[in-house]
C-alpha cells in the first residue's frame, strides 16, 4: 500500500469538489441563489487501472487515475477564479495531479421583445 497513491488522490479531489457542488446547491435549496445563479460540478467518468487485452489486471494498484467532469458557470461567474480554484484546490500539482480542458461550448439565448 502507497500513500498519496493516483487513486488515493484522485478520491480527495472528488472529495473536494464534490463539497464544492454541495455547497452550490445548498445556496438554490434555501433560496439564495436560482439554479441558473451558481456553477454547477457534475462527475461524468473515471477511469483508473492496468489495462490488458481481456480487461484490467487485478490486485495491482494503479499509477494513473482520472475522473471527468462537467462544470457549467454561472453569467456571473468569474471563469479565472474557478480556474484558481481547480488548480489550488481540485487538482494541485502539489498531490502530482493536472488537469485539462477538453472543450469549451458558449450557449447564449436571445429573447426578443415585443414593443
Amino acid at each position: 500500500m502507497y500513500d498519496n497513491s493516483a487513486m488515493e488522490n484522485l478520491i480527495k479531489s472528488m472529495e473536494i469538489t464534490s463539497k464544492f457542488r454541495e455547497t452550490q446547491f445548498d445556496k438554490v435549496k434555501a433560496g439564495i441563489a436560482a439554479n441558473s445563479e451558481v456553477i454547477s460540478v457534475d462527475r461524468v467518468d473515471m477511469k483508473a487501472g492496468t489495462p490488458t487485452p481481456t480487461g484490467f489486471v487485478m490486485n495491482i494498484q494503479p499509477s494513473e487515475a482520472e475522473a471527468g467532469f462537467t462544470i457549467r458557470l454561472a453569467p456571473t461567474a468569474e471563469p479565472y477564479a474557478l480556474k484558481m480554484r481547480i488548480t489550488v484546490e481540485w487538482a494541485p500539482t502539489i498531490r502530482n495531479m493536472s488537469y485539462q480542458r477538453l472543450s469549451v461550448s458558449l450557449k447564449l439565448s436571445e429573447e426578443v421583445l415585443d414593443n
